[in-house]
């Protein structure tokens, strides 16, 4: 299963009962939203929607990782799963 590619960009949002961020995939408001984080007048809130806007290149940089891992044989297996189930998550 392939990601909706980035970049993805970050917006406040607010309707009748909801207020939050949302994370696109281009500033355009004709597209559906990836992800929602609920409530943005909480630390965690903002530290969450940073985390999935940063989603496409932390998967790049495993990807990267696993690859790089990959030429150092058995000394790194552990470490090589560790990043092919965060990669498969």
């Amino acid at each position: 299963m392939k990601h909706t590619p980035g970049p993805w960009h970050k917006a406040r949002f607010k309707n009748n009962t909801h207020q939050g961020y949302e994370i696109r995939a281009a500033p355009k408001h004709d597209q559906n939203a990836i992800a929602l984080v609920l409530g943005y007048d909480h630390p965690e809130c903002e530290a969450n929607s940073r985390l999935l806007l940063a989603a496409p290149e932390l998967l790049g940089a495993c990807e990267c990782a696993l690859f790089i891992l990959s030429e150092f044989g058995d000394d790194f297996s552990e470490t090589r799963e560790t990043v092919r189930a965060a990669i498969a998550r």
